[in-house]
């Protein structure tokens, strides 16, 4: 494990434990050139390796990966089994699930098919709109956006010293909606302005979902394998 790796596995640590509370100064820079700067940053390196832990109702799901301009993997874990992967290939998706009711919802396949086709790689042209979608969220920007505060959000923001280094931290507070309250945490490194780790805390109604997210591995070549054995999507609907 690499410094800025545990910088950022420390960094998220603290933060969830309420740590980061006592601040090592103010910053005279508004949050908001904080934020356009830590995003261009995050632009400029192109790719990242991130996990991105989500609990939900008592339910943990770990979502894990590496993404770039041209490729990008991800894969989700559930009570300790992978149950989903994407690896996107130039213009190509290819999906894969333990889970048939998921290749109902997202591919639109039939049960039949959907309950053939569990744990077996599909390929997915990129005009498909599924493929589109999922495309779109494996996105360097689409990735740390969930953590950056809304523009509706009252904001506040805090430097920190984590293992010698500066940290920022952004915080905003925000309702989506008339029954949703949403709190969001971006931890930003100084040095770099890249984003070293998140949080979030949306709450609505009895039901709370948090999320723990870190960065790492910034502007790192990022090598995807095309599976083996993939089955292409239109074979299997027929159209």
């Amino acid at each position: 494990m690499n410094i800025s790796q545990k910088t950022s596995l420390v960094a998220v640590a603290w933060l969830a434990a309420g740590w980061l509370a006592s601040a090592a100064g103010a910053s005279t820079t508004p949050p908001a050139a904080v934020i356009q700067s830590s995003q261009n940053a995050a632009q400029k390196a192109s790719s990242v390796a991130f996990t991105d832990l989500t609990t939900l109702n008592g339910k943990s799901e770990m979502l894990s990966g590496q993404i770039s301009s041209s490729q990008s993997q991800e894969s989700l874990r559930a009570s300790g089994h992978v149950v989903l992967q994407v690896r996107l290939v130039g213009d190509t998706l290819y999906f894969t699930t333990t889970v048939a009711s998921a290749l109902q919802s997202i591919l639109g396949l039939t049960t039949a098919q959907a309950t053939a086709h569990t744990n077996q790689w599909i390929e997915i042209p990129a005009t498909n709109k599924a493929a589109t979608a999922i495309a779109q969220s494996l996105t360097v920007s689409a990735l740390v956006n969930i953590y950056a505060p809304k523009a509706s959000a009252s904001v506040s923001m805090a430097r920190h010293k984590v293992q010698g280094k500066t940290l920022i931290s952004i915080t905003g507070r925000s309702n989506p909606s008339a029954k949703t309250l949403e709190a969001t945490t971006l931890i930003i490194a100084q040095a770099s302005s890249l984003p070293v780790a998140g949080t979030l805390k949306a709450t609505q109604g009895n039901a709370t979902e948090k999320k723990r997210a870190t960065f790492r591995a910034w502007g790192k070549p990022v090598s995807v394998t095309t599976p083996a054995g993939a089955v292409t999507l239109s074979s299997i609907t027929g159209s």
